[in-house]
């Protein structure tokens, strides 16, 4: 398996995944499809899963707008996995992708619609979290982006180590 960024060659076989990933659901290769030639996309956040030399997975990240600000934060949409490839680590490798695409960016987090069970699994896995979005979406939410900080255990000082 190889995760890589996607080039322009590789957009008929991404269409092609979209569609058969999400059949029935023409929208989705046209959303993708739609967020490529838009002011929101970002080349360098666009990834595709090869396996035998085949595209079989893709994911992009592009930036929305939070209604009434001027802040910008990144989105993981679309997701998509070739039907008999997916539960083989594909789309668990292009979320750990895009996650180590953000923090290099410097974002504080990725915000996804989906599946919280698959999408919160796969971020404990990169070493983030997740937080859910209230009143909207039962959907929505926010990947962290940010390392996981280490865990703290405290502990009452003794009289030693006041000696010491």
């Amino acid at each position: 398996m190889t995760i890589r960024l996607a080039t322009d060659d590789d957009w008929p076989a991404i269409l092609e995944v979209h569609g058969r990933a999400f059949v029935g659901d023409a929208d989705v290769p046209r959303l993708a499809q739609e967020l490529r030639s838009s002011d929101v996309y970002e080349p360098g956040l666009s990834f595709v899963a090869v396996s035998d030399g085949a595209v079989v997975g893709h994911v992009m990240n592009t930036w929305s707008g939070l209604e009434g600000s001027t802040v910008r934060l990144l989105q993981l949409s679309p997701l998509g996995v070739l039907p008999d490839r997916q539960r083989q680590g594909f789309g668990s490798a292009l979320v750990r992708a895009s996650l180590a695409a953000v923090r290099s960016l410097g974002e504080p987090l990725l915000l996804v619609e989906g599946n919280p069970a698959y999408y919160g699994r796969r971020a404990r896995r990169a070493g983030g979290s997740t937080a859910r979005a209230r009143g909207v979406s039962g959907a929505l939410q926010a990947l962290s982006a940010a390392p996981a900080a280490p865990s703290a255990h405290a502990r009452r000082a003794s009289r030693a180590d006041a000696r010491a």
